[in-house]
């Protein structure tokens, strides 16, 4: 039995038309990397959601891959860009260092004072 016999035209619309999808699927991993390298190292505090705050979903492509939604993020001020870029789903906050460490010992030494079955 011969082997099939093509033109390299067909080849080369064959290998073009399956590169559209991998492209498009390293570009939604590419994102998702991102989204996890900047939590890791710009992001200081993520938040429960705030009742009555309006968020919006999280864009199915990066649902299609697993990606998780973050509902609050609070960035520094020469962050915000970026973390609107990476996460158009959040509604982020921009965040004094000060004021956000005091809130933080704050709510950790409230947290100390309550019963373990009323923490959560």
């Amino acid at each position: 039995m011969k082997p099939p016999r093509f033109k390299l035209r067909t080849l080369l619309f064959l290998i073009a038309l399956l590169s559209v999808p991998m492209a498009w699927t390293a570009c939604q991993v590419n994102w998702i990397r991102q989204r996890h390298a900047f939590l890791e190292s710009k992001v200081r505090e993520t938040y429960v959601p705030i009742s009555g705050l309006k968020t919006r979903k999280l864009p199915w492509s990066l649902r299609l891959f697993g990606e998780h939604r973050q509902d609050t993020l609070a960035v520094r001020k020469e962050d915000m860009a970026e973390a609107v870029r990476l996460f158009p789903e959040a509604a982020i906050f921009e965040y004094d260092p000060v004021v956000l460490s005091i809130f933080l010992a704050v709510n950790e030494r409230i947290r100390s004072c309550l019963p373990v079955a009323q923490i959560d």
